[in-house]
């Protein structure tokens, strides 16, 4: 399957055509060097874009190259908010953004009022590195035409998660190469291919898009079968980190700086080659009982990994399914019968031995009835407001291949049906979308006496902390949704220890620790210039800011990490329609 897009954190705009530029005083001249030098870098594009004055159409940007004194410069510009971006063709240096404080943090805004002559700008690019090795079976014969991922990690709710950047292939020597790869900290895997396969899967992102973080699985899981005193061995592969690791979790980083190369990255195959399980069973038709031929049942790893192998099959016409290929670690069986409106999931927990006579039930989806309405504003039967809102049900976590049921519009009194909600057993998250009127938030979603918004619960070991709606059969309460009116805005000031201005740190405003599961509540931005922040449309309630000097991108997302940070946010109470200004110190 293709890479699918995950997670972007540089944002870099380089549009085919430059919009026309309207003629003003302000202008911006500085200069392209290499990351911690003064050497100047020419053939660089920098760029200079500002939002567009038509919602939905692309920024405005105009582009210079830089000569060999690296210099540029861009004159007769309006005054307002730009972004500032450098690249080079080649991908000899990663991008280099206005505001960065190191290659792979993102960069922030520049502003100009009417008549600036901004002087000066250093924009450094850093040089991109490999890393270089060797992949080999357990008799140390090199293994060619090896999978080979440059993977990085990210955090999703209080989750770290690791995605691939960049793939490439062995050669007929089992060696390997990563190339053009922005500095950072790297995981690198491997797995055996098939050699049909040749040519289809490289995947080698250029230095300006490897921040994108992208996700595959196939259905065909790389079996192979050898003799072994004279009994025919079948064996796959799980991917194998630097390291030996297979476990994700426990793999081994590899710390690659500006225009190096990391060389003897070399990775044993042998902890990755298990005996594949094999599940048979059957799949029920929940509606008539009987078997369901033609349903589709795929087997996806519970442990997130961005390049998976999912065995998936089709039920015979007895209802009767095998999958094959599966390794020791626990999955997520995943079936839906050949109509579409009967699904389910099953759990397999971690093991070696085979499964036979699995029976799986496919069961209909639920609908979810409630009411929305306004805290405050007396009932109507035909309020124009909720008409343009709309109510979102989604799984969580999503099950691939299982769709969350389409969004509806509450009718004008409120009342509100999702259908198919499913399936039963799982959690769901609710939102509110469409038209909400500027200054709205959800105040409250409840199912009878339970705090449906708020709830927190532990859905697996591991797993982070959630709230939501756990659905186990038919609701026999409707929900109600309320949404409060007067969102809150906070600004202030970053200083350091001094009582200086600390420009471009990390600004983070996290729920006090009983709702810190809430990730709808979490907020970030970047200081400016002067270290001033901004944060609008807050939800009401009791939070904590942070100002950190250096974090990784979503890291205050993991309650262990954040104990150290605890004692130095500043505790700020939100409460309707305020406006408050505040002064944090920035933590080392």
């Amino acid at each position: 399957m293709t890479g699918i897009p995950l997670h972007l954190f540089l944002a870099i705009t380089v549009p085919l055509l430059s919009a026309p530029q309207q003629i003003g005083s302000a202008s911006v001249e500085g200069t392209v060097v290499n990351l911690g030098t003064n050497e100047p870098i020419a053939g660089a594009v920098a760029e200079l874009s500002k939002p567009s004055a038509t919602p939905g159409a692309p920024p405005e940007a105009q582009t210079v190259t830089t000569g060999a004194d690296g210099k540029f410069a861009f004159r007769n510009l309006q005054g307002g908010e730009y972004r500032l971006v450098a690249t080079r063709p080649g991908g000899i240096y990663n991008p280099a953004q206005y505001g960065q404080r190191d290659p792979r943090s993102p960069g922030t805004p520049l502003t100009l009022a009417a008549n600036d002559a901004l002087k000066n700008v250093r924009l450094e690019m850093a040089a991109t590195g490999a890393i270089t090795g060797r992949v080999y079976d357990r008799n140390g014969e090199p293994v060619p035409y090896a999978r080979v991922l440059a993977m990085q990690h990210w955090y999703h709710e209080g989750n770290r998660l690791l995605d691939f950047v960049q793939v490439v292939h062995t050669d007929d020597r089992g060696e390997y190469r990563l190339f053009w790869l922005p500095p950072g900290k790297y995981y690198v895997a491997a797995r055996p291919e098939a050699l049909q396969s040749a040519g289809t899967t490289s995947f080698v992102n250029t230095p300006d898009r490897i921040a994108l973080y992208h996700e595959e699985d196939s259905p065909i899981p790389p079996i192979v079968r050898r003799v072994q005193d004279n009994e025919v061995i079948t064996e796959t592969y799980e991917l194998t980190f630097y390291g030996g690791q297979t476990n994700p979790l426990k793999a081994r980083a590899i710390d690659l700086l500006p225009g190096t190369t990391s060389a003897g990255i070399d990775i044993p195959l042998a902890a990755g080659t298990v005996r594949p399980r094999t599940v048979q069973g059957i799949v029920i038709d929940g509606a008539s009982g009987q078997p369901a031929p033609g349903a589709t049942i795929s087997a996806l790893p519970a442990i997130f990994m961005s390049s998976r192998i999912q065995p998936a099959t089709t039920t015979d016409a007895s209802g009767r399914f095998t999958l094959r290929g599966l390794t020791s670690e626990a999955y997520i069986l995943h079936f839906r019968t050949a109509t579409g409106n009967l699904f389910g999931f099953h759990r397999l927990e971690s093991g070696s031995t085979n499964i036979e006579n699995l029976s799986i039930v496919a069961k209909p989806g639920i609908p979810v009835s409630g009411k929305i309405s306004f805290d405050g504003r007396p009932p109507a039967d035909n309020d124009p407001d909720i008409a343009r809102l709309q109510v979102i049900i989604t799984q969580d976590p999503g099950i691939p291949g299982v769709p969350s049921p389409a969004p509806v519009t509450p009718l004008p009194n409120g009342n509100f049906t999702v259908q198919n909600v499913g399936p039963a057993g799982w959690d769901f998250e609710i939102y509110v979308g469409g038209a909400r009127p500027p200054g709205t938030y959800v105040k409250a979603i409840k199912l009878g006496t339970q705090d449906v918004l708020n709830a927190k619960f532990y859905p697996e070991p591991g797993d982070s902390q959630r709230g939501g709606l756990h659905i186990d059969g038919p609701l026999d309460q409707p929900l109600e949704i309320v949404l409060g009116i007067g969102t809150g805005t906070v600004d202030g000031r970053v200083v350091d220890a001094k009582q200086q201005p600390s420009a471009y740190r990390t600004v983070v405003l996290l729920p006090d620790i009983p709702l810190r599961h809430r990730f709808d509540l979490h907020r970030v931005t970047t200081t400016d210039t002067a270290g001033k922040f901004r944060f609008q449309n807050v939800d009401p309630g009791s939070y904590k800011l942070f100002a950190f000097d250096r974090i990784e991108n979503g890291a205050w997302e993991d309650t262990t990490l954040m104990v150290s940070y605890e004692s130095g946010g500043q505790p700020i109470r939100i409460q309707e329609h305020s406006q408050q200004s505040v002064e944090v110190r920035v933590i080392p």
